[in-house]
Order: C-alpha cells, then structure tokens, then sequence
C-alpha cells in the first residue's frame, strides 16, 4: 500500500507525556509498524518504546533520562487504524518534574518552549515531502498540585491557553489540533489535584473547538508511584487519545 504524507504529532508535558511505564509491560502494538518517532538525537527511525530515553539529545533541556512507556506507540498505532493510508510520526517533548511556567515562550533552545519548537520545526523539515504537524497531546499539571501551588493551580487553563497561543503563532499553524489530558486518580498528598482537573476540564472545547480534554482521571498509578501511570494505563490512555483526535481530525 503506498502511503500519503506523514501526520505529525507532538507529544509534551512532563512525566506522564514522557511516560514511566514498565518497557517490559509493553504489548505488540498491530500497527506500530507505521509509526515513526523523531529521536532525541534528532533522526526519523522505527518508533520503539521507551521513545524519549536516548541520551546525546540535541536539546539537552528536554531529556532527564527517565523515559519508560508513554501512549505514544499506542496512540500511533490506533491512530493508523483511522488513518489507514498515512504514516505516523511522533515526536516527544516531555520533561519531568516541570510546572507549565517553566514552558512559557522564549524562543532559546536552552528552554523547554525554545526546544520544543525548534524539535516541532526540525522533525518536519526532515520528514517526507508533503508531512505536516497535525496537533498537540499535553498531558502536564501534576507539579501545580502541590500544598504550595494553590495559584498556579487556579490559574493552569489561563497559562496553558498563553503557551498555547504562542505555539500556534510560533508553528503557523493557526488553531492547531489540540488534546489536553486530564490528570490520572487524585493522590491524597496532593490537595490541589481535582483544582488542576477541574481547570483541564474547562478547556474542552476552548479556541473554538481546536482543543479538547481526554481524562485519564479513571486509570491506575503504578503501585507506591500512583502520581505515575502503568504500561496498561497508557496503552489505554493512546486509545482515547486516537478516537479523540480521529473526531477532530474530521477523519
């Protein structure tokens, strides 16, 4: 079957974009075949988990080397049932530990906008002729959560919507596709959660339908790092995102 052009999809947050499944929980995804991801030493190659831990990465800002499995290849590979004629390209910008301030606009490499961008800008330049950036898969907030971060917390869906605008003027991609998650199951030590959720909830719809919230808010924490999502928690996760973003994407 010949291919059409390659979808791109950024996949950014922090820890749960990045993923800390088990590698060994990964299943055989039907249709991985057909996803690519742009490394950290950016190059196109066969998408593998864990698909943010190399070392080397260009843009050093944007690796902690703590990758496991993320719901990207599961995503890629649902995604392709929708899309059965494209190739999927993925292209992960997760960082952990960090709060969406520390993403705000700034255009040096050095930072975590900066360096997302420019790995947005360089996978496509690199990508088949004809590939183009589809949407944005965030899954962030978890820092804001804290006993401390109470403004930060009420204030996430403004900040995100600042990032957010900034990248599509970045891009030129006006009304870029976008899928919020909300945050996994609320932990006990974290007395800001449900206010974060609360706030991604809120952005359903936003931007005049470009962006959309799928929960995670039902899927099981690895035992003793519950803040953290298993293997089968985002296998799944990539699911939803995909029927989601298939909606969107008018498929």
């Amino acid at each position: 079957m010949s291919l059409q052009p390659m979808d791109l999809f950024l996949f950014s947050g922090q820890s749960n974009s990045d993923g800390r499944g088990a590698p060994s929980d990964a299943p055989t995804f039907a249709y991985g075949f057909r996803v690519k991801s742009w490394t950290r030493a950016e190059a196109w190659m066969d998408a593998c988990e864990p698909l943010g831990s190399e070392t080397g990465a260009v843009y050093s800002v944007l690796s902690d080397g703590k990758a496991g499995v993320s719901a990207g290849i599961s995503f890629g590979s649902s995604i392709a049932i929708y899309r059965p004629q494209r190739e999927v390209g993925l292209v992960h910008c997760g960082k952990g530990s960090t709060f969406l301030s520390d993403w705000a606009r700034n255009l040096s490499t050095s930072t975590l906008y900066g360096a997302m961008l420019a790995r947005a800008q360089a996978a496509l330049a690199a990508a088949p002729a004809g590939a183009s950036i589809k949407a944005l898969i965030w899954y962030q907030g978890e820092s804001e959560t804290g006993r401390a971060f109470g403004a930060q917390a009420e204030s996430w869906a403004a900040t995100f919507l600042a990032m957010y605008d900034s990248l599509c003027s970045d891009l030129g991609i006006p009304g870029l596709t976008c899928i919020v998650t909300e945050l996994g199951i609320n932990p006990a030590s974290h007395p800001y959660w449900s206010t974060v959720q609360a706030q991604q909830r809120s952005l359903d719809g936003a931007r005049s339908g470009a962006i959309a919230c799928v929960s995670a808010a039902d899927l099981a924490g690895i035992v003793g790092n519950e803040v953290h999502l298993t293997t089968a928690s985002q296998v799944t996760l990539g699911q939803r995102y995909a029927a989601k973003m298939a909606a969107m994407l008018a498929v």
